[in-house]
């Protein structure tokens, strides 16, 4: 009986160790990319970039906005929508007008993306994402959703 209560125990244990470890978090590796330090620049805070969802007005037009990384390489689009677009409006390496806070080994940018939609007059509302791609160490990557709801 008390080796019973013990191997429970320790099976208790490892699988919650196990759950802890595997929890992911808003840090995780992923095709070589670290999800992480990618963050969006609201109302003087920083804010997680990762699965950031931007919300275009279903009349189109575009919002721009302000992220903070070691400086965005690329913008990668993961899923389409013809009428829907992301476009970086800077350049790599940043220009030092774009610099947010200087570090020892590596500074961060303040950077903007415009998004953009043209109207949206179908039944269904539509959904794009892009992955944002930064540099620092092996690089640093965020999925971004851009929503945009139907007019009708």
């Amino acid at each position: 009986m008390r080796y019973q209560s013990i191997f429970h125990f320790l099976i208790t244990g490892t699988l919650c160790l196990l759950a802890i470890g595997c929890d992911r978090g808003h840090s995780y590796k992923e095709g070589g990319f670290l999800f992480d330090q990618i963050y969006v620049y609201e109302d003087g805070s920083l804010i997680d970039a990762q699965d950031f969802v931007v919300e275009l007005p279903a009349e189109g037009g575009s919002i721009e906005k302000e992220f903070v990384t070691y400086g965005i390489t690329e913008l990668r689009e993961v899923s389409r929508v013809d009428e829907i677009s992301a476009e970086f409006l800077s350049s790599y390496p940043p220009p030092d007008d774009e610099l947010y806070e200087a570090g020892q080994y590596l500074s961060r940018y303040k950077q903007t993306i415009r998004f953009e939609a043209k109207p949206n007059n179908e039944k269904k509302s539509r959904e794009a994402k892009i992955m944002i791609v930064t540099a620092g160490y092996n690089g640093y990557a965020a999925y971004v959703n851009i929503k945009q709801s139907s007019a009708i």
